[in-house]
């Protein structure tokens, strides 16, 4: 009697355990993980062709699965659209980190300043008296 009461229990936790398992996972998790990198890359573009001023910029994404990483790179016409890219990428893959190289005209501005002119080369200014 024992060992089949002992039997009952085991049996019973087992199906518990196993119900647990058989769960579906929440869409965030089940997004990326498994995905090939061409999927991801379907995946995100889709998301970012429903914006049509980030669809114009014709952003390149590159996913690298094994990594958990994704790359947008390119050029769009302002910060706004650049942060936008970023958030529609990570909301098509969860579970990915996504690395925004994408420039926006303030950042292409600060750059080619700084690249025309270093410190070296700038004229000294003359002290007020």
């Amino acid at each position: 009697m024992q060992k089949v009461l002992s039997l009952c229990v085991v049996l019973l936790l087992g199906s518990v355990m196993m119900m647990g398992c058989s769960q579906d996972q929440p869409a965030s998790t089940q997004a990326s993980s498994g995905m090939t990198n061409s999927e991801i890359q379907a995946r995100v573009r889709a998301q970012l062709d429903t914006d049509p001023a980030i669809k114009a910029a014709h952003l390149l994404v590159d996913t690298d699965s094994d990594k958990h990483e994704l790359t947008l790179s390119g050029a769009v016409k302002s910060q706004e659209l650049r942060d936008k890219a970023a958030k529609l990428a990570q909301d098509a893959a969860p579970g990915i980190t996504v690395k925004n190289n994408i420039t926006a005209p303030s950042e292409l501005a600060r750059t080619e300043t700084s690249a025309k002119r270093s410190p070296a080369q700038e004229k000294p200014r003359k002290k007020k008296r």
